[in-house]
C-alpha cells in the first residue's frame, strides 16, 4: 500500500467492480486507452480485477482511492519484453485535479526503490491530450512513435513513446 496526503493505493478488490465498470463504459475514456474494449461491462471489470490485476503479484500495480475511501481509478507498472511500462486511468468524476501525477509519482517512485531497472516507459494516443500532459509533468522524454491497438475505437492507432530513466526522476525529485 501507498500513500500521500490525498490519495491511497492499494490493490483493486471485487467491490470496485461496480465503478470501475461505470468510468470504463464512457466513450471520453475507453477511447483515450489502448487496449480497453467499449462498451465495457461489469463482466469485464470482474475479469480485470481476477485476471490481470491478479497476476501482477507486487505493490506497483494499484486502484487509487481518495480519504474517503472511493475508488478513483488504476495506476500500475507492467512488466513488457521491450521494459517495464506505467500505465494509468482515472475515472471522470476526478479528472483535472492532479490526482494522476499524485499517483503516478507514488507508483514511480517505489519503481526505482525496489527495482534495479534504470528506466521505465509509457504511451499515449494522440489524441489523448490529457494524458500527454501528466507524462510531461512526470519528467518523461519522448522516445518515438508506435502503434497502439485501440479495441474501443476497432483500430490501430499511431501513439507517442516515451522513456523516464531512473537517474533523470532522482534529479528531478532530488
Amino acid at each position: 500500500m501507498l500513500n500521500s496526503d490525498r490519495l491511497t493505493l492499494k490493490k483493486p478488490t471485487l467491490a470496485d467492480a461496480p465503478a470501475i465498470a461505470k468510468y470504463l463504459n464512457r466513450k471520453d475514456t475507453a477511447h483515450m486507452m489502448s487496449h480497453v474494449p467499449y462498451p465495457y461491462t461489469l463482466d469485464d471489470a470482474h475479469e480485470f480485477i481476477t485476471g490481470t490485476a491478479a497476476k501482477i503479484h507486487n505493490d506497483l500495480f494499484n486502484a487509487i482511492y481518495n480519504k474517503t475511501n472511493d475508488f478513483m481509478g488504476i495506476v500500475g507498472i507492467i512488466p513488457k519484453p521491450t521494459g517495464d511500462e506505467i500505465a494509468y486511468w482515472l475515472g471522470h468524476p476526478f479528472w483535472g485535479n492532479g490526482y494522476m501525477t499524485e499517483a503516478a509519482s507514488l507508483i514511480i517512485d517505489e519503481f526505482f526503490k525496489v527495482t534495479d531497472k534504470q528506466e521505465l516507459f509509457v504511451n499515449h494516443l494522440l489524441s489523448n491530450d490529457k494524458s500527454k500532459s501528466t507524462i510531461l509533468k512526470l519528467g518523461f522524454t519522448y522516445v518515438s512513435d508506435v502503434i497502439l491497438d485501440a479495441p474501443a475505437r476497432k483500430t490501430a492507432e499511431q501513439a507517442k513513446h516515451y522513456q523516464l530513466t531512473k537517474q533523470d526522476w532522482q534529479a528531478k525529485n532530488a
